[in-house]
């Protein structure tokens, strides 16, 4: 995970996730699949969801097949997306998804915009939020989960962001 980006694991209906880790290079690394807890959970497709991006103004990253991106920001690491998504198309049923959302000294205005589409990727499609010890969440929760992000909370001390 990159210093200047909060990022989150959301899981569909019938999903949970597991969590190995590795050594790498003596820094232990947590590779993140998913395993079927319920069988009989709805399905969700990555075309719906893919649709379901774009019609909130999200567009598909030039040159990938799995990403999708909603604005663009400068930084010292040059122009990065706002909000970035991985999704791929190449499987039909969806599992999870990864959601990235950029630090910037303009975050605490972005906040609601965030909230708000967490909100409704729960309410929606009835995902999860991996939180904490790798323990699922109700998407409403998504304020609390961020705040224990460790990069939000160096930018949120940076920055002197009261919120």
């Amino acid at each position: 995970m990159a210093y200047n980006q909060a990022s989150f694991f959301l899981f569909a209906p019938g999903v949970d996730p597991v969590v190995e880790t590795v050594a790498n290079s003596g820094n232990p690394v947590s590779i993140i699949s998913t395993t079927a807890a319920d069988s009989t959970a709805p399905k969700l497709f990555s075309t719906d969801l893919w649709r379901w991006f774009m019609d909130r103004g999200f567009a598909g990253k030039e040159g990938s097949a799995d990403r999708l991106f909603r604005g663009t920001q400068p930084t010292p690491f040059g122009m990065e997306d706002e909000i970035a998504v991985s999704l791929s198309l190449e499987e039909d049923q969806v599992t999870g998804i990864y959601i990235r959302f950029l630090l910037t000294k303009q975050t605490p205005e972005r906040l609601p915009e965030w909230k708000n589409l967490i909100l409704a990727l729960g309410h929606d499609f009835r995902f999860q939020i991996m939180g904490e010890d790798n323990i699922l969440f109700p998407c409403t929760d998504f304020p609390a989960i961020l705040a224990q992000n460790s990069n939000f909370i160096e930018f949120k001390e940076s920055f002197g962001w009261s919120i």
